[in-house]
């Protein structure tokens, strides 16, 4: 992974948009303005859109990464409602670019993001 930063999840206002699909994708918003950890100067909604990707069907382990994606679901909904964080790292894929400093920049509003 390149461009990787970490954040936790729970120190920012955010939601959960979506179940995971089959594949194991799903989606976390960020309040834009609480954030801190993720530059996006070209973005000009209110929340940051943190996605999962989906597991390849082709993917010879995707029975097993399909269900790590949904426990991960799973989990933050439960951190969530405690109030509690998880790191993530966030994988930029052509939604961001790397600075000059090294940090991550996004392009837009969108980034892939992975538990480490």
């Amino acid at each position: 992974m390149i461009g990787q930063e970490q954040l936790a999840a729970a120190k920012w206002p955010r939601k959960l948009i979506e179940e995971p699909s089959e594949e194991g994708q799903f989606e976390v918003l960020i309040l834009r303005s609480a954030q801190s950890v993720i530059e996006a100067p070209s973005c000009r909604q209110k929340y940051l859109l943190l996605r999962m990707p989906a597991v390849a069907s082709t993917d010879p382990a995707f029975a097993r990464n399909v269900e790590s994606r949904k426990r991960t679901f799973a989990e933050l909904m439960n951190l969530s409602r405690q109030h509690h964080s998880m790191t993530f790292q966030l994988v930029p894929r052509g939604y961001g670019k790397t600075d000059s400093n090294g940090k991550l920049q996004l392009t837009g509003c969108n980034v892939w993001f992975a538990k480490p």
